[in-house]
């Protein structure tokens, strides 16, 4: 395991865009293996990078993943998970081809692109305060 995975637990923000080039440059995957998410802003960054994102089935799991069509979820559900439900979807990701796997990335970075770009937050939170405000 340890000459195929990286577990590096808390990355400072420096380090990010190393680690991110690591998963990209070897078709691997970022794994957020957590139970519950909320926003999730570490995924986005994945998938902004071009890593291919694999998470829980929580709602932000497929929410990040839009069902699964630009990442790859799997059962958390300790009742209807299976044994190595993770490793499983690890293991398909890594198996992909370079050119599926470069279909969901490139498809995941676009979709990031498209819905969470800073002039986007940017023009929805003026939107957002011009309604309070003529409220």
């Amino acid at each position: 395991v340890k000459n195929h995975f990286r577990l590096p637990g808390l990355v400072p923000n420096t380090e990010l865009p190393r680690y991110h080039s690591l998963v990209r440059g070897s078709r691997g995957a970022f794994v957020v293996a957590s139970d519950s998410e909320g926003f999730s802003l570490v995924a986005i960054e994945a998938q902004a990078s071009g890593s291919y994102l694999i998470m829980s089935d929580c709602p932000a799991g497929y929410e990040r993943t839009l069902n699964g069509t630009i990442g790859k979820n799997y059962c958390r559900n300790p009742k209807e998970r299976a044994p190595g439900e993770l490793a499983r979807a690890t293991l398909k990701v890594l198996g992909l081809s370079g050119e599926a796997y470069h279909l969901v990335t490139d498809a995941a970075r676009q979709h990031v692109v498209d819905t969470f770009s800073m002039r986007k937050w940017v023009n929805a939170y003026g939107e957002c305060l011009a309604r309070v405000l003529r409220s």
